[in-house]
C-alpha cells in the first residue's frame, strides 16, 4: 500500500471514531449545532431592534461573533478530547501501531 492509501485509511478510521463519540455524546452535537443557531436568533430578533447600527443591518455584526463563538467552542472541545485521549492511553496505542501515515492519525481528536 502507498502512503496516500495509508493516510486515507487512517483518516477514515479517525473520522469514524469521532462520529461514534459524537453520537454517544448528544450534548456535543447540541452545543455545536443548536446553540449558535439559538444565540443568532436571540441576538438578531431579540436585541436587534434595541441597538442603532447606523443604517447597517444588525445581522452583519452578529454573524462574525457567532462564527467566532463556534470556533472557540470547537477549539475547547478539541482540547478536552485531546486531554482525554492522553489520559486514557489512546495516544500510546497510536505510537505503537505499525506502518501508516502519522498525519492521518491526528485528523480526528477523539
Amino acid at each position: 500500500m502507498s502512503a496516500i492509501t495509508y493516510a486515507i485509511d487512517d483518516l477514515q478510521t479517525m473520522v469514524g471514531r469521532v462520529l461514534k463519540h459524537t453520537r454517544r455524546n448528544r450534548s456535543t452535537l447540541i452545543m455545536t449545532i443548536l446553540l449558535p443557531l439559538v444565540v443568532l436568533l436571540l441576538f438578531n430578533y431579540g436585541f436587534g431592534g434595541a441597538l442603532d447600527t447606523g443604517g447597517v443591518a444588525y445581522i452583519d455584526y452578529v454573524v462574525p461573533g457567532i462564527i467566532l463563538m463556534g470556533a472557540g467552542y470547537s477549539a475547547g472541545a478539541t482540547a478536552v478530547a485531546v486531554s482525554t485521549d492522553m489520559s486514557e492511553g489512546i495516544i500510546d496505542r497510536f505510537r505503537t501501531m505499525g506502518p501508516g501515515a502519522p498525519p492521518g492519525k491526528q485528523c480526528g481528536p477523539r
